[in-house]
């Protein structure tokens, strides 16, 4: 029923229908909402790329979000009507009309607070000014000239207040009630809320001031109400958040608005209806009650990610950020698993949305674990999802290994949560490399030499070409000549050159020879192993991999490669030599790869690569 153009309401006994009853006005002011990062949203009735949800009564469209709506930092609502202010400072309004209340002003932009009242709209710009438009019957909708330093409005039946940054209270509007007689001396004040017929200042102390209408108590604040952070007023109740996350209701009970849930907690933001009123949890929750003749208490299954809160008459709003990350921050898989699945886990789920990963090796790289990038897809009302991995199974000791998948690029309207890496680590099921044989004691008389020291880390390099055994098994100080040599041979083309060019004579020319370096630790404790390969020399290109990935720039680095490895562990790296042709037959050509215990440049395992360039 539309009340918009009723007189104020007397001050004799209140009806009882909430359908017959004169709309009020409802929501307090979110003084400290911060900004929010709009986000694709949630909830049951919520509309596709939308940061609103609303439920409860529609009879006049006040709940249908429009399609599309993103980037909302807060809401208001009034009898039938709601508003959403976005990131950009503008103004969305959809609901009833009947008296322009819906209709924000064209051009109206740096908007930073909005408010609703019955029939009329409200709009704090960050100049410190005031825009109303709408139901003007009582003058509720006509600034006071000169108005300027603003920092809160808020909304009510038939009247209005404003907040100046010096404490005081500026009201207008119908005070039939004395709603909008503002108490002499009044100052001090960080919020004000706005019911039907009466009004509510909060104290920088923590106290809270009413007036107006009084016929169920409602500006009856209770006696020793400290503490408050936060203040809301419906039709004839009102409520205070406490410091302690606790809320306090006073005045009509009717429908039981003012009867607290037992044991609510934690709460950020109140607001009130008629006869309803909600609570925003920190963890993201709606905590709802009070009358429900319009489903305005029934939160939509799985609300999550709220991050603001407004009532109208008989229907609720609620803001939205969905965020997606991990539940943890580490997991495990054993090296034989095979396929895997990680779980990336959102809030705020009902609408679709969507996020990028990459999968980036530590110790383990591309022949340990699938490290193919990619895009994670959430259907509406989906929480999790999973990331497909393949763990390869290998014969070699390495030891266990990690890698790290990154969530990035969330969709439109959905952020990060702060678990946006997962650290996974593979543990090794290779037996440890048995150790040599020991050699048979010597027939001969002369006393053994004394066994070296055993010692805790030992970095250890072998040599093969590919096709023969690995060569080597001493370790070198770093600036040794001596290291163990592996070489392989290519044959080069004998060219004669003529008036015709050059002409291929004899065998065909093997421009690629390849080397494999075995990475072990010899030692009794876990090591980090600086790996390092040489430049390439004249005529050669050189490529080092370890599995599928190319390493070369790790190894060429100042730093070198690091690889972890176990007592008896070891790596496996591949050198690729690309030889010229026209090298000078009987040249050798060859690069070196040393390994060391990290920190420690006194032991160093070198070993070569070498090609010999004959006929």
């Amino acid at each position: 029923m539309n009340t918009s153009q009723r007189g104020p309401e007397p001050s004799g006994p209140r009806r009882t229908s909430a359908r017959l009853r004169i709309p009020a006005l409802l929501t307090a002011l979110l003084t400290s909402l911060a900004v929010l990062i709009p986000l694709t949203a949630t909830p049951a009735s919520a509309v596709a790329d939308s940061t609103v949800v609303a439920w409860g009564d529609n009879d006049r469209g006040q709940s249908d979000v429009p399609p599309g709506l993103t980037d909302v930092t807060q809401t208001a609502a009034g009898y039938a009507h709601t508003l959403a202010l976005k990131n950009d400072g503008t103004v969305v309004a959809w609901g009833l009309n009947s008296a322009g209340q819906a209709t924000a002003p064209p051009g109206l932009a740096d908007v930073v607070q909005i408010a609703a009242g019955n029939a009329h709209s409200m709009a704090l710009k960050n100049d410190g000014t005031v825009v109303a438009w709408g139901d003007n019957t009582f003058v509720q909708a006509t600034v006071p000239p000169g108005l300027t330093d603003v920092t809160q409005i808020a909304a009510g039946y038939v009247h209005t207040l404003a907040l100046k940054n010096d404490g005081t209270v500026v009201a207008w509007g119908n005070s039939y009630h004395g709603q909008a007689t503002v108490p002499p001396g009044l100052t001090d004040v960080i919020q004000i809320a706005v019911g039907a017929h009466h009004s509510l200042a909060l104290k920088n102390d923590g106290t809270v001031v009413a007036w107006g209408l009084n016929a169920a108590g409602q500006v009856t604040v209770p006696p020793g109400l400290t503490g408050v952070t936060r203040i809301a007023a419906g039709y004839l109740h009102s409520l205070a958040l406490r410091n302690d996350g606790t809320v306090v209701a006073w005045g009509d009970n009717l429908a039981g608005q003012a009867t607290v849930p037992p044991g609510l907690t934690d709460v950020v933001q109140i607001a009130v209806g008629d006869d309803h009123s909600m609570a925003l949890k920190s963890d993201g929750t709606v905590v709802a009650w009070g009358d429900n003749t319009f489903g305005q208490v029934t939160v939509p299954p799985g609300l999550t990610g709220v991050t603001h809160i407004a009532t109208g008459h008989r229907h609720s709003i609620a803001v939205l950020r969905p965020s997606v990350g991990f539940a943890q921050a580490s997991t495990t898989f054993a090296e034989d698993v095979g396929a895997v699945q990680v779980s990336v886990t959102r809030t705020a789920t009902a609408l679709a949305s969507t996020v990028d990963y990459a999968v980036t090796g530590g110790t383990a790289d591309g022949s340990d674990v699938t490290l193919s990038p990619g895009t994670l897809s959430f259907a509406p009302g989906q929480v999790t999802t999973d990331i497909g991995l393949t763990v390869i199974d290998d014969d070699g000791n390495e030891g266990d290994e990690t890698f790290t998948i990154t969530l990035s690029a969330p969709s439109a309207g959905t952020q990060l949560d702060p678990q946006t890496t997962l650290t996974v680590t593979i543990t090794d099921n290779d037996p440890l490399a048995e150790p040599e044989a020991p050699t048979p004691p010597a027939t001969s008389t002369t006393p053994k030499a004394p066994k070296a020291p055993k010692v805790p880390v030992k970095a250890d390099t072998l040599i093969r070409t590919s096709g023969s055994g690995y060569a080597g098994d001493n370790v070198y100080g770093r600036t040794s000549a001596a290291a163990q040599t592996a070489t392989a041979t290519v044959h080069r083309d004998i060219g004669i050159a003529g008036h015709g060019g050059a002409v291929a004579l004899g065998r065909r020319p093997v421009s690629l020879r390849t080397f494999y370096v075995r990475i072990a630790n010899d030692g009794t404790s876990r090591a980090t192993i600086t790996v390092k390969g040489g430049a390439a020399p004249s005529g050669v290109r050189v490529r080092y991999h370890e599995g599928r990935s190319n390493v070369t720039a790790a190894l060429r680095s100042d730093s070198g490669l690091r690889v972890k490895l176990a007592p008896g562990a070891h790596r496996r790296i591949r050198i690729q030599m690309l030889i010229s042709p026209d090298i000078e037959i009987g040249s050798v050509k060859q690069v070196a790869v040393s390994a060391a215990p990290a920190g420690d440049a006194t032991q160093a395992d070198i070993v070569r690569a070498a090609v010999h360039i004959i006929r």
